[in-house]
């Protein structure tokens, strides 16, 4: 029996019903002449498959061998040349403000034993004195000598900075020698001014300490103890020249962080200022920075993490400043902790 045309196989090239051959590759069928065809188109493929393939070799070889014109290279060596530049500078600033903080506190050092040299001359050109004078200016002396030891008593600390993520930022400030001097209010001073004890009632009562700021940055920490159902307190600074009052309030240089939300802001309360809440609690460690360059003074809770900042008007409370407590409940503590 003849097979019809539709029954036999046709080539895929020239569609004549001759096709006995099947590439497996393409499923197509091609006749004796035209498979010799598709075997050629194959084979040219592959070869222009290969010439490819050795030049794009070529090219990936000769840019590994110079890599300083990829791209990326040369972005990551203008990178790595800003972020030293950035360093050094960074670094010489911290040189410099450690060079004025040594300043400051000769300065300082050698005001205070001016002091001292104009009262002995006196006393020995008057001949008039006695061995409580001599104690007392020998105390004076040796605080100056331990002053000068502990070499203006700055420390360093490093945060991350904004310019490079992963390049921390050298800080250094100043860790003045703090301690609770003069009171008024039932309120008492202990263990050589380190401690501050609310009596038995209560009532309003404030205590300050015996720094006086005006220049750099100075760092204090506390530890607070405080009894009241509300933890009423408040820390923060005040004038030296203007007289201690039981109420902080009533005391229009005042500048700091109360009970519950409130900040007194010249003597004036404001609720929730700059997101305070209030955070303190008993046995809380908080951090007090005076930062006089800035004119700002800031409070920290280790406990929390919280950071609460204030700028103060100079012009209502007026330099020098010193560290201001007010306490209210019975039995309510402060004490005053290294830095």
């Amino acid at each position: 029996m003849i097979l019809s045309t539709s029954q036999k196989i046709l080539c895929a090239k020239c569609g004549k019903a001759s096709g006995c051959f099947t590439c497996r590759g393409c499923q197509n069928d091609f006749c004796n002449r035209h498979v010799v065809e598709h075997q050629q188109e194959i084979r040219k493929q592959l070869n222009d498959l290969t010439v490819d393939h050795d030049h794009f070799r070529q090219s990936l070889t000769e840019q590994t061998q110079q890599p300083q014109y990829y791209s990326y290279i040369k972005q990551i060596d203008e990178w790595e040349q800003e972020s030293i530049n950035k360093i050094h500078h960074a670094a010489n600033d911290a040189r410099q403000h450690i060079q004025n903080l040594i300043n400051q506190h000769i300065a300082e050092l050698n005001e205070d034993l001016s002091k001292i040299t104009l009262e002995l001359h006196k006393a020995r050109e008057d001949n008039d004195f006695y061995e409580i004078h001599l104690k007392h200016w020998m105390e004076k002396l040796n605080k100056l000598k331990n002053d000068f030891a502990q070499a203006a008593n700055i420390s360093i600390r490093q945060e991350k900075s904004n310019i490079i993520s992963f390049m921390p930022n050298i800080l250094l400030s100043k860790s003045s020698k703090e301690i609770f001097e003069q009171s008024i209010g039932n309120i008492r001073i202990e263990d050589n001014g380190q401690v501050i004890v609310k009596d038995q009632f209560n009532g309003d009562a404030t205590v300050r300490g015996n720094g006086e700021y005006v220049l750099g940055k100075h760092r204090f920490r506390f530890k607070i103890e405080v009894n009241g159902t509300n933890k009423w307190l408040f820390i923060g600074v005040a004038c030296k020249n203007v007289p201690i009052r039981e109420v902080s309030y009533c005391n229009k240089s005042s500048y700091g962080w109360c009970g519950g939300d409130r900040v007194l802001i010249n003597g004036i309360y404001h609720s929730g200022f700059n997101g305070y809440n209030g955070d303190i609690q008993t046995n809380d460690i908080v951090e007090l920075l005076i930062d006089c360059d800035q004119r700002i003074i800031q409070l920290t809770n280790e406990r929390t993490h919280s950071i609460y900042t204030l700028e103060v008007d100079t012009n209502k409370c007026q330099f020098p400043w010193q560290v201001n407590f007010n306490l209210y409940f019975a039995k309510d503590r402060v004490t005053i902790l290294q830095v």
